[in-house]
């Protein structure tokens, strides 16, 4: 009876002893891939701000550009730098979720962004049946199809600001990792203009 019962006793200790074995072990794999996605994030970010900064002073090519399908009307880039507009960059290959979040904070800091001009939208790519509305916009048509920026190839979504020497002086790199950044930069940007 007593062997029984220290038997007994052992399996139950036995199971408790691995059922915290693998309680440990899924607090430390849960643990593990917090961290790693922590410092996942840590690199994108580090990376993005890197390029960030690389960019600034980047030159952008003065070429003939037009809003929407109205090719006839075409001017110089140049000639809308003097109403200091922010440009919106990206690609049909940006990733729907990250467009839509960034047009909702975009109306989020302009109340009236239907009819506000001071945001420009550029995707070279987009199909041609939403140039003259593209998220409520006409998209700016780009006569040589790019910027300049090797950026351009990553089909990744950016603010940029330039001045009249066609040099890039604000760039936001907009990714899903982290669009706190994107939210903090609009907010700095529309503080500035408002």
């Amino acid at each position: 009876m007593k062997n029984c019962k220290l038997t007994i006793l052992s399996l139950i200790i036995l199971s408790l002893s691995i059922v915290i074995l693998l309680l440990f072990k899924h607090l430390a794999k849960n643990n593990n891939e917090e961290t790693f996605m922590g410092k996942y994030k840590e690199l994108v970010v580090n990376k993005v701000t890197e390029l960030e900064k690389e960019y600034l002073g980047y030159l952008i090519k003065n070429q003939l550009v037009y809003f929407g399908d109205d090719s006839l009307n075409a001017f110089e880039i140049k000639k809308i730098i003097s109403n200091d507009p922010i440009f919106f960059y990206f690609s049909y290959n940006t990733c729907p979720p990250c467009l839509n979040f960034t047009i909702d904070l975009l109306k989020k800091f302009i109340p009236s962004y239907n009819e506000d001009d001071s945001i420009i939208f550029i995707s070279p790519d987009y199909p041609k049946r939403f140039r003259n509305d593209c998220f409520g916009k006409q998209l700016l048509i780009l006569q040589l199809n790019e910027l300049g920026l090797p950026l351009e190839r990553e089909n990744v979504p950016f603010f940029f600001k330039i001045n009249t020497d066609m040099q890039i002086v604000s760039l936001n790199i907009v990714i899903k990792e982290d669009f706190e950044r994107t939210e903090k930069y609009l907010r700095y940007l529309f503080r500035m203009n408002f």
